[in-house]
């Protein structure tokens, strides 16, 4: 609050055009009158800027000093301070003062001293071309709830003067005359937005969700669970999502959608209530940029990519990266085996790459199926330059589990069902498969549904008619593995099976998981940490990552 002027002293609220304003609305404070200094002491550039001629004053030569401050009348004639007229940033085609945000942080009881300022334009650390608000706050530790900033701000300002960033310090930096340093503020390493504890992406649908909301949001990563609008999403930058929903997943949703969906989870659930007229293809791009070759990886027994998304991000961003995963399991003529499975993929996998020489990979039943793969295109004249087993059994190996389950035993499949989706999802779900056998037949599956439920491995509104195409599939996957025999490769190839250290018999399985009888010149065997799911997931697949990197840039 500043108050009134005092005696002989003259205050103007102006616009841009040196119009004066109305009682509420902002204007460059100026002030003239019998105290009014003559200018700066040998500057005059800036006294010929900052003093100019006072055109509502009678006395001939008046001036009156251009403070640079935004203030306005309040309606018992009172001057409030807003902030400075150099603190004014243009958001999404609005002019806002960042003094009217700082504003209205100070009035928030745990806040003692609030900073706003704009960056993202010119910052590499954020969206490019995109204006952000970043609030610096001094409040005490106990008292630094986003949440309650955020639905505090949203009651008096509108959405677009909500800052995307919070950074909470526990004083403002100065300058020597004890001004805010806001170039120190600046290059202060800013957090991204707050972080909750949050289901990762649970089905292909989520995956692809996403990676939208991360390329459009420009943060990484992203819970299923996130709320667009606090992650600094926009009416703009919903229209872009919606655009990108359209272009890539084929569905088309109004602008309304994000206000009864405003996370992935309920976004999705909404997509799978309406058609898309998308062709389902098996190739799910996880890292569709950059400079290196293409590294195709196929699905485990269960169907699903989603394994491998961690994987793909620890490799880099010049690591293309395409997951093929399984078609669903009421498609008509879906391939039922791996000799199936191999030539449809390897179709696909050559409208992304038309021409050799290829990179291939696969975990668990997946390294099979690349393993046929790489057969087939050597025998259309094309070149497998490497193919990557993650702790995958060769078909013959007896310590193949897909091997030793029996099909006709329904129990044992599905407690082996429930076992891998939650392997796969990073869940270690304690199951009696005897607790299954005494199930009646109809009531297993709505067991399985349950666990999967209540360890959050599927997404929660998951109907028993969709698990039972999971489980389909599943049973298809060890058909097909049971009744594979498979051929030897040309030679030419090089193999490494990056094969998991806990959880092995070495009698049964072998050094080698049995790929020495059909790969035994060309195999190379490297132990990595972890056993057969956790291998794939933090801290494991960083060493993980770091070994297939060193792999694939070996030269050919």
């Amino acid at each position: 609050m500043i108050g009134r002027p005092i005696v002989n002293t003259q205050v103007y609220l102006l616009d841009a055009r040196q119009h004066t304003v109305p009682i509420g609305v902002a204007g460059e404070l100026q002030i003239g009158g019998e105290g009014l200094a003559r200018g700066y002491l040998n500057r005059p550039e800036i006294t010929a800027e900052k003093f100019v001629p006072d055109q509502f004053g009678d006395g001939k030569g008046a001036r009156v000093y251009k403070t640079g401050d935004l203030a306005r009348y309040l309606p018992d004639g009172a001057l409030e301070f807003l902030g400075r007229i150099d603190h004014q940033v243009k958001i999404r085609g609005f002019r806002i003062e960042l003094g009217e945000i700082e504003a209205a942080l100070g009035m928030h009881p745990a806040v003692r001293k609030a900073v706003v300022l704009a960056g993202g334009e010119n910052s590499p650390d954020e969206g490019a071309g995109e204006t952000r608000l970043v609030a610096y706050l001094v409040a005490d530790r106990d008292s630094r709830d986003v949440g309650a900033l955020r639905s505090f701000l949203k009651q008096r300002l509108p959405d677009y003067m909500t800052p995307s960033i919070f950074v909470w310090l526990d004083e403002l930096p100065l300058t020597p005359n004890g001004k805010v340093d806001r170039r120190a503020l600046q290059a202060l390493e800013k957090p991204m937005p707050e972080a909750r504890a949050g289901a990762p992406p649970r089905d292909l649908l989520e995956f692809q969700l996403t990676q939208i909301w991360e390329g459009v949001l420009n943060r990484r990563p992203i819970s299923v669970t996130d709320n667009f609008f606090d992650l600094g999403g926009h009416s703009l930058l919903a229209v872009r999502l919606l655009a990108q929903i359209k272009e890539k997943l084929k569905y088309n949703l109004p602008l309304s959608a994000l206000v009864l969906a405003t996370d992935i989870e309920n976004l999705a659930r909404l997509l799978r209530q309406q058609p898309s007229s998308q062709s389902e293809s098996p190739v799910a791009p996880i890292q569709a940029g950059g400079s290196k070759q293409p590294f195709f990886c196929v699905h485990p027994i269960g169907g699903n990519v989603l394994c491998y998304i961690e994987l793909a991000r620890c490799l880099g961003s010049e690591q293309p990266f395409y997951g093929l995963h399984a078609d669903s399991a009421n498609e008509a003529g879906g391939p039922a085996s791996i000799e199936d499975m191999a030539r449809r993929y390897v179709a696909e996998a050559r409208k992304i790459q038309s021409e050799g020489p290829y990179v291939l990979g696969g975990w668990s039943f997946g390294g099979v199926v690349a393993y046929e793969m790489a057969r087939q295109l050597q025998e259309q004249g094309q070149k497998v330059d490497r193919l990557v087993l993650f702790d995958s059994w060769a078909p013959s190996s007896s310590g193949n589990p897909a091997i030793a389950l029996r099909e006709d035993d329904s129990a044992e499949l599905m407690a082996r069902f429930l076992l891998d989706i939650g392997g796969i999802s990073g869940k270690d779900i304690p199951i009696d498969f005897d607790d299954v056998r005494r199930l009646d037949a109809d009531e297993r599956l709505t067991f399985i549904l349950e666990q999967a439920r209540k360890f959050n491995i599927l997404p929660p509104d998951m109907e028993l008619s969709r698990l039972n195409d999971l489980f389909v599939i599943f049973k298809r996957h060890v058909r097909a593995i049971r009744n594979y025999a498979p051929h030897r490769l040309l030679a030419g190839a090089r193999v490494i099976l990056f094969r998991a250290c806990e959880g092995k018999d070495e009698i049964l399985d072998g050094p080698a998981l049995g790929w020495d009888e059909l790969l035994a010149d060309t195999l190379v065997v490297q132990d990595v940490p972890g056993n057969h799911y956790s291998m794939l997931y933090k801290p494991h697949i960083q060493t993980l990552a770091h070994q297939v990197n060193a792999y694939l840039n070996i030269a050919a």
